[in-house]
């Protein structure tokens, strides 16, 4: 029943503007500005695969995505752990 600071009307232009964007082996980097106030932030994400099993990685970066993609070829009792931090 008042304001609630969550909650806007439709915005017209992004909020988000792309400016770096990166892969080195399976981390991943995105980063943006803040159209209004300039202000930057960024993510990133390491990705950690264990098993015994074969895997191949594929990867995928772009201004909005960053796709981290693993095909394990599992086998029966052959435990794989995939980490993303």
């Amino acid at each position: 029943a008042g304001f609630d600071p969550r909650k806007t009307e439709t915005l017209t232009d992004r909020v988000l503007q792309p400016r770096e964007y990166w892969q080195d082996g399976d981390r991943s980097a995105l980063s943006y500005e803040v159209t209004e106030s300039g202000m930057t932030l960024a993510v990133v994400a390491d990705h950690e695969v264990e098993t015994a099993n074969t895997y191949e990685s594929r990867h995928l970066v772009e201004p909005d995505i960053a796709k981290n993609v693993f095909r394990v070829d599992a086998r029966a009792g052959v435990p794989t752990t995939i980490t993303k931090f």
